[in-house]
């Protein structure tokens, strides 16, 4: 039986059904060199269509899945094959496979991890994930104004505190660094109630797979969290806050500094 890709399914008009059988006739270029002028150029079998398997538009147009002994009979291909995969355990590391396997066999056959495989998807998906974080980064920064605000409010609410401070004789810097490590906590505090947050709905998402994917090769939506995204961003937060902060506290303070002199 044959296992085919979505695509090819609707192409074909075929069912996996089991109350139905569908046979298709396959064709394979016959590879004999001394062939006759009349003879015909293909080698044909018949085979059942067992099921169908949808991955991604580009599989499901392309692949049409039989047992090897088949393919054997129709292509003519005895001892030969046109490729190996190799499955790996989840913490295996790709490389060093890749590697290994390249010094068995020599430089004269090409090996490719499955990322190399499909090159152009990976780089859609990491341009995916770098707009939509450019997009997120330039929120954050609209959202800052209101830090600015924020501590603009609270330097004007503080005003006489800070004069009262200037007369026991505490210096610019240190009535700054006061609003200035207040922006700092606002900021982080902030950085650090998202980052819990988005882990926890991350981490309900990989145990109880709440958010399901209809006709896809898994059932849920897959999520993995990296630390280097959680490092990332807290940088990204953290140099926004700085900035944000670093204004009001320097000329708003120095302006009510220089009242109270």
């Amino acid at each position: 039986m044959a296992v085919v890709g979505y695509g090819i399914k609707n192409r074909l008009g075929v069912t996996a059904d089991p109350r139905f059988s569908d046979v298709v006739s396959v064709h394979g270029l016959v590879r004999t060199k001394d062939m006759r002028k009349d003879a015909q150029p293909f080698n044909k079998e018949m085979i059942l269509i067992g099921g169908v398997c949808s991955v991604n538009p580009e599989f499901d147009e392309k692949y049409f899945i039989v047992p090897l002994a088949f393919a054997s009979e129709l292509l003519e291909y005895d001892t030969e094959v046109t490729g190996f995969e190799i499955n790996c355990m989840n913490d295996a590391d790709v490389h060093e496979i890749k590697e290994k396997v390249m010094q068995i066999i020599g430089s004269d056959f090409t090996v490719k991890t499955s990322m190399e495989q499909n090159e152009l998807m990976y780089q859609v998906h990491q341009s995916e994930k770098g707009m939509t974080f450019i997009i997120l980064s330039f929120i954050l920064v609209l959202s800052s104004f209101t830090l600015i605000a924020s501590l603009t409010m609270l330097v004007i609410d503080k005003k006489n505190d800070i004069k009262i401070l200037a007369s026991m004789g505490a210096s610019l810097r240190q009535i700054r660094k006061v609003f200035f490590l207040q922006g700092l906590m606002i900021t982080f505090m902030g950085a650090l109630i998202g980052l819990l947050t988005g882990y926890g709905i991350c981490w309900v998402q990989m145990k109880f797979h709440l958010l399901k994917m209809e006709g896809a090769i898994i059932s849920y939506y897959p999520i993995e969290t990296q630390w280097e995204d959680f490092l990332l961003i807290m940088a990204t937060v953290g140099c926004i806050g700085v900035i944000a902060t670093y204004f009001p506290s320097k000329y708003l303070v120095r302006r009510h500094f220089d009242q109270a002199n």
